[in-house]
Order: structure tokens, then sequence, then C-alpha cells
């Protein structure tokens, strides 16, 4: 088990949401962010590995990015211990996120 630093903190200005699940603010993992909707491949891996999901749409400029985040999760330990099988079996560059 690797040691993970402090959360980051996702603002609620981002433009929209799309959930798969239950899902309001608290704490996720972030398993990517994309330009345009993340690949269905990327979702059903999600999906068939037993994860909700939720991702955030936002603008820069003319371009709109998704961030593909899992969860939530009751706190920021919950979403550590949950960090480590997600590396493991969806994305090895997952990171712990709050939104607020």
């Amino acid at each position: 088990t690797q040691q993970h630093g402090k959360a980051v903190v996702l603002p609620a200005q981002m433009a929209q949401t799309y959930s798969y699940g239950n899902k309001d603010g608290g704490y996720f993992v972030q398993i990517g962010s994309f330009l345009g909707k993340p690949k269905d491949e990327l979702i059903q891996r999600v999906t068939a590995s037993g994860y909700e999901y939720k991702y955030i749409t936002y603008k820069v400029e003319d371009k709109t990015y998704h961030k593909l985040l899992l969860g939530p999760y009751t706190n920021e330990d919950e979403a550590k211990i949950a960090l480590d099988e997600i590396e493991e079996t969806v994305a090895p560059n997952a990171f712990v996120v709050q939104v607020k």
C-alpha cells in the first residue's frame, strides 16, 4: 500500500455533472480528465468493476472537458482505501478529490 497525500479540492463551479448512481458532494477518486466524454470502454470497465461514477463537465475557452470520478466516499480515509484497489483494477494514476 502506498501513501497518498491530501485530497485535491474541486470547486463546485464546474459547469454540470452526470451521475451513475446517487452522487452528491464529498470525496471521490478521480481516474481521468478528458477532452470530450470518456470512452465507453472505460465506463464499461468502471461499472463492471462495481464502481459508481460521476463526471463533471467544464469548459476551458472553447473546449469541453470531463473529469471522471468514482464514489462518493464518506470521508477522505475511505476514499484512500478505495484508491488502492482502483489503482490496481481501473486506473493506475488515480487520486482522491473532494467536491464541494
